[in-house]
């Protein structure tokens, strides 16, 4: 099971990948990892360890977005702070020059002009610090996750807003394929994701386009739950990602495509999404089943005759039609 577990988390991970986080973990975050029994505590640090270090495997293989991220933000500043200098026809007085002196010489570090590879460094560490609290924020799940899964996904998105208005969001269908340690089953499933744009901390903010999700997934599954969830997606910026958050779930991954502003402007911006995910169909395959299969699914009769017929369709012999012409 350990090895189908760390198989799937796995797909970005370099052997050499070792993330080394230390963040700012509160009190009340301590506190509840501290009431999570020894087994659960071991569980957390272990799946956390995997994350961390997959994650960190994934983004420093995609540094090349980091890099030109960086060299756009920093275009946009050196353009602003000309425009800036332009527009005063006056120089500084000495007053105004002694000020910025004293100041280089109190905070020099605010004037080195630090290299690209150190602020992708830092902005990479930011990323895992965020996911880092998050799981923290959610070790019960983590700890108790018997249910492990590797996710694509494409999406149409069309959304946008400001402080006061809110419009659009995105549908995507994915396909999932996992195992749960429970039922000791390993998975197929088709789901859908059905997101609405609630809020952003840029002033305005505006994104369209074909959008495609990869990236593990896990989950308390049980009966009741599995089937639909709900919660909230973010999408951090300057970084083509995405962290989907339910009560029974958690996946992380990338997120990009052919958007309006195109990448990696689009990559670039932040933003957060209402979740609402429905598993279509999903089959398990299990020697603890009855014939070995098991399916779910959320799709109604009508929509299960119609897959039915199309599947007998295609599996249906046809007859030979000659094209040739006869010899005689």
């Amino acid at each position: 099971m350990k090895i189908f577990i760390y198989l799937i988390f796995s797909i970005f991970i370099s052997t050499s990948a070792m993330a080394v986080v230390d963040a700012n973990i509160s009190q009340e975050l301590q506190d509840q990892f501290k009431s999570l029994n020894g087994t659960e505590q071991s569980n957390f640090l272990e799946k956390r360890s995997v994350i961390l270090n997959t994650l960190e495997s994934g983004l420093k293989k995609s540094r090349w977005v980091f890099y030109l991220t960086d060299l756009i933000s920093t275009g946009l500043v050196v353009l602003k702070n000309s425009v800036l200098y332009d527009s005063f026809s006056e120089q500084p007085s000495d007053e105004i020059t002694e000020m910025v002196r004293i100041d280089h010489e109190n905070n020099p570090e605010k004037y080195l002009n630090k290299k690209i590879s150190a602020r992708v460094d830092e902005k990479i560490k930011s990323v895992l610090r965020a996911t880092d609290l998050k799981l923290w924020s959610q070790s019960p799940l983590v700890a108790s996750a018997n249910q492990f899964s590797f996710l694509l996904a494409a999406e149409i998105q069309a959304e946008g807003g400001n402080n006061k208005h809110q419009w659009g969001g995105l549908y995507d269908l994915g396909l999932s394929v996992g195992y749960n340690s429970d039922t000791k089953s390993a998975f197929i499933q088709i789901f859908r994701n059905r997101e609405k744009f609630e809020s952003s901390i840029l002033p305005a903010f505006a994104v369209g386009g074909l959008v495609f999700k990869a990236g593990p997934m896990i989950s308390q599954a049980n009966e009741n739950t599995e089937m639909h969830l709900r919660g909230e997606s973010f999408y951090p910026p300057l970084v083509p990602g995405f962290q989907s958050t339910t009560k029974e779930s958690y996946a992380f991954g990338f997120s990009t495509g052919l958007t309006l502003p195109p990448p990696p402007f689009g990559d670039m911006l932040t933003y957060t999404n209402s979740l609402d995910q429905k598993v279509l169909i999903k089959i398990s395959f299990s020697r603890a089943y009855l014939g070995f299969v098991r399916v779910k699914t959320n799709l109604n009769s009508d929509s299960i005759k119609f897959v039915q017929e199309k599947f007998s369709d295609f599996f249906k012999p046809r007859p030979i039609v000659s094209t040739c012409r006869a010899l005689f």
